[in-house]
This record gives structure tokens, C-alpha cells and sequence, in this order.
């Protein structure tokens, strides 16, 4: 099978509502330059391992989720005012129905839905459900060692075409650009640059913890 010609473009989505994963070598990145420029509500789903983090903008953080933690993110998503994002760390585990729910609510209530993982966890991605994936920079030392990992994530999307991964991160590492696999407007699978420095690094603030969330869920009840 010949392999498809891949013409770059740059990634310019704006969010509202999705859900997307960031495939990461660092700490709680947030593609800033790809949402909208007023985020009304922040909320953060972490580890423990997050006390050195400092900032001041997230308005909700839970420590290491319980089965009913979930049950309240899952009850309050709605009434977080939009535009707001979800951001969920490496060390947790989504369950099933809790993305189900988000695929289906998301949307309509604006808020979108950033996942963390590393390499060694891309099997825990359900690509069946997102809607985009940033993948890390990779540096022209990198090239070689990176080609695998592309071509496991391409497997993972069965109406993608075979085409030169080689010859595609020959062309973004001198440039120091990084890909994201995101759906386009007709709904097909496409990669696109990005420039990860132009979204700022977001790190964890001191003082807020998991009761500021679920007396939230209590006074709506």
C-alpha cells in the first residue's frame, strides 16, 4: 500500500467541551493557546505527590479520587460555570463511566477535559472517546526512538492511512514543533503542529483540598 503524503498544518481548535489527552514528559501542561482567553472555572484531579506546585487559579482540586469523589465531579460538572476545563494528572485512573458521562454531558455545558498519561500508560487511552491527543516534542536526537511510538498511537485509529512517520518527525524536531492527532471538521483523524511553548506551564496551588468540592456537591443537593 503506498503511504499518504502528510501536509501539515497548524492546530488552531478552539475548545469547548471536548475531551483530550496529553501525552506528557512534565507536570500539569495546559494547551492555554487552545481554549477560550476567559476560563471561569478550573478544577484538578491529582496524586499526592504535588505539594513542591505552585499556583493560584485552580478553583477546585481532589487529592487521589475515591469511586464517590466521582460521583460528585459527576454531579457538579454541570453546574460549573463555562467555560471551565477538568484536568486529570497522570497517577489517576478515569473509570469507564465516568468518561462515558463526560462524552455524552461535556459538550453542552462547556467544559473540557484534559487527561495526563505517559508512554507507559498509552493502553489506558480510550481513543474511541476523545476527540484529540497532544503528543510531546520530540528532539531531532529523538527521531529514531520516537518512531514506534507514533506508529502504535496510528494503530490505535483504524481509518488512518499508512504514511512516512520517519520522514513526518524529520520535518517538526529541527523546528522545534510537536504534533497533536485531533478530528478534524469532517470528523477525520488528522495530525497538526503546535508550538508547546506558547501555552504556560500550570502548577498546583497550596491550601485547597477535596472538602472545597464536596461541600460544593452538597449545597446543590
Amino acid at each position: 500500500m503506498a503511504e499518504e503524503t502528510i501536509q501539515l498544518e497548524a492546530f488552531s481548535t478552539i475548545f469547548h467541551g471536548q475531551i483530550s489527552y496529553i501525552l506528557t514528559k512534565q507536570d500539569l501542561w495546559i494547551p492555554y493557546e487552545f481554549l477560550p482567553s476567559l476560563i471561569q472555572t478550573k478544577m484538578l484531579l491529582c496524586g499526592n505527590d504535588k505539594s513542591g506546585l505552585l499556583t493560584t487559579d485552580w478553583k477546585y482540586v481532589i487529592n487521589n479520587p475515591t469511586m464517590q469523589d466521582w460521583s460528585v465531579v459527576c454531579s457538579i460538572i454541570k453546574h460549573l460555570p463555562p467555560p471551565a476545563i477538568l484536568y486529570i494528572t497522570k497517577e489517576v485512573i478515569v473509570p469507564a463511566q465516568a468518561l462515558t458521562f463526560f462524552q455524552k454531558v461535556i459538550a453542552s455545558v462547556g467544559c473540557s477535559v484534559f487527561i495526563e498519561r505517559t508512554e507507559s500508560q498509552l493502553q489506558t487511552i480510550q481513543f474511541p472517546m476523545m476527540n484529540s491527543i497532544f503528543l510531546p516534542q520530540v528532539t531531532v536526537s529523538q527521531v529514531q526512538q520516537s518512531v514506534q511510538l507514533y506508529k502504535a498511537i496510528i494503530g490505535q485509529i483504524p481509518t488512518m492511512k499508512s504514511f512516512d512517520v520517519l520522514a513526518l518527525l524529520q520535518q517538526v524536531a529541527p523546528m522545534k514543533l510537536a504534533l497533536v492527532l485531533a478530528k478534524n471538521d469532517e470528523g477525520k483523524w488528522r495530525f497538526y503542529w503546535y508550538r508547546l511553548e506558547e501555552s504556560k506551564p500550570v502548577e498546583l496551588p497550596k491550601g485547597q483540598i477535596s472538602s472545597w468540592l464536596r461541600a460544593f456537591a452538597n449545597h446543590l443537593e
